[in-house]
């Protein structure tokens, strides 16, 4: 392992920015509930509703619930929790991004949480005992006109988004998620009523919309979503000057693994419209060597295809051609793979990169 990697627990990129604790404009504010009353108390009944049918019993995390609000194109794909967790929660994501979103959180529940925590795009209602509760949710219980017993669960709400801290729900994501709530639990009611849970077992997903022409809701069976397309962004680099120089360093026939990780540091004190943030680190290791070939932290204003790009430019200048390089980014991969199959380096997406892991945890365990 390279320890020279650990001796700053500050790393800072070049453009002298790193984790250094600061306060930007407007962090007097993280604290204020922007949600109206009315709002919450809505909100909350939509959220008990839901609980009192307890969908999680026959509806699992992957089974897709499509809910289409009046007036919207692109529908909100709901995804239950709690028939093989000990939380129960619905998560709400808004159309094909968001169902993107929601694949790539199933599928990285295998990997490290620091991985599948940040591949969450979405709004959530999670039912907690007392004690999971801090005093921002507790005022919004008393601010809905909420008594809830003691030993009882109870929602909380959440704002999930790539990079950042779960944070709590302004006006716009309350109401949104007591629409769709409410409109689920009318599809659930009415799969329940009519004796269709076994269909929904079976894999069939729930589409709740409005049919315009009859003026009237619609609840569906449909069958599964077999396949989720992601569109993965190209980066084609036209210098070919550049590719002649990089394709006359040596070849190390090296296996590199490369990822930009958000890094959960217990000093998130950066603030971004009212919001928590995590540092994102680019990093390379050596999976022969055990080594970190290289990292720095960048800006949340830069762009994570540029910065891939120079990563793998600048590595391949300082230190020669590797044979392979495994990414488990599917951006990564779209950024980087002209550049490297134009020099003969190999890209190979995979998802489980133990060196990388091992050495955020590492990195992380100093950092606490």
């Amino acid at each position: 392992m390279n320890k020279d990697f650990y001796k700053n627990k500050s790393i800072s990129n070049e453009s002298g920015s790193g984790m250094k604790n600061m306060i930007m404009p407007g962090m007097e504010n993280t604290n204020k509930d922007f949600v109206a009353a009315e709002t919450w108390k809505n909100l909350y009944g939509a959220a008990d509703k839901l609980y009192s049918l307890r969908p999680w019993e026959y509806i699992c995390e992957v089974d897709f619930a499509e809910i289409y609000l009046k007036n919207s194109a692109e529908p909100y794909y709901c995804s239950v929790a709690g028939m093989c967790e000990e939380t129960a929660g619905i998560s709400v994501y808004k159309g094909q991004e968001g169902l993107v979103s929601l694949s790539n959180y199933i599928n990285s529940m295998d990997q490290p949480e620091y991985v599948s925590m940040n591949q969450k795009n979405c709004i959530e209602c999670t039912w907690q005992t007392e004690t999971k509760l801090n005093k921002r949710d507790i005022e919004s219980e008393e601010k809905a006109g909420c008594d809830y017993d003691s030993e009882a669960d109870r929602p909380r709400f959440r704002i999930h988004e790539v990079g950042f801290e779960p944070w709590y729900l302004e006006e716009d994501e309350a109401k949104t998620l007591t629409f769709v709530m409410n409109e689920l639990y009318e599809a659930v009611k009415e799969l329940t009523e009519s004796g269709k849970q076994a269909e929904e077992n079976n894999g069939k997903r729930i589409r709740r919309r409005f049919d315009e022409e009859r003026q009237t809701w619609i609840n569906e069976l449909l069958p599964p979503v077999e396949e989720i397309e992601t569109v993965i962004e190209s980066c084609t680099v036209k210098n070919e000057v550049l590719i002649r120089k990089l394709k006359k360093k040596r070849s190390t026939g090296a296996k590199i693994e490369f990822d930009m990780p958000y890094i959960p540091t217990p000093e998130r004190l950066l603030i971004h419209n009212y919001r928590l943030f995590y540092p994102r680190m680019s990093m390379l290791c050596n999976v022969d060597k055990h080594s970190v070939e290289s990292r720095h932290f960048f800006d949340m204003k830069d762009k994570p295809q540029d910065v891939a790009m120079n990563t793998i430019i600048s590595y391949i200048e300082k230190k020669g051609r590797p044979g392979k390089v495994y990414v488990r980014d599917a951006k990564i991969f779209g950024a980087i793979s002209h550049i490297c199959s134009s020099v003969g380096v190999e890209v190979i997406l995979k998802p489980d990169l133990k060196m990388i892991d091992r050495c955020v945890e590492e990195f992380m365990s100093l950092l606490g």
